[in-house]
C-alpha cells in the first residue's frame, strides 16, 4: 500500500461511543473503562466487539468477509450523554434514542 492509499478505517474515521449504542465495561458500571462496543454495522455485526486500546478489535460477523470497521478508534463521548438517557441490562450499557416532540 501506497502513502496515498487509503483503507476502510481511514475512509470511516473515529465512531463517537453514543453512535455505537451498547458498549460494556469492565466494572459493569456506564462510565467504567470501556471493554466491548457494539459495531457500528449493525447489519451484519450483531454482537459486541471488542475495544481494544480504544479501537474496535476483531469480531464474529453474520456476513462473510472482515468488517470494515476493525480497527476504528472508539472516542469516547459519554460526558456528553444525559445520565437518563443511559440504561443497563445486564452486563451492557445503553443509549436511549432522544425523543422529538414537534408539539
Amino acid at each position: 500500500m501506497t502513502a496515498r492509499e487509503k483503507t476502510d478505517v481511514d475512509l470511516l474515521g473515529p465512531v463517537r461511543l453514543s453512535e455505537c449504542g451498547s458498549w460494556a465495561t469492565t466494572d459493569g458500571t456506564p462510565f467504567g473503562p470501556v471493554s466491548d462496543v457494539r459495531c457500528p454495522d449493525t447489519t451484519h455485526c450483531l454482537n459486541l466487539a471488542p475495544c481494544e486500546d480504544g479501537r474496535i478489535g476483531a469480531h464474529d460477523r453474520n456476513h462473510t468477509g472482515r468488517c470494515r470497521w476493525i480497527g476504528s478508534t472508539v472516542l469516547d463521548d459519554r460526558h456528553t450523554i444525559a445520565r437518563g438517557r443511559l440504561f443497563i441490562i445486564g452486563d451492557v450499557i445503553g443509549v436511549r434514542p432522544e425523543v422529538v416532540s414537534y408539539e
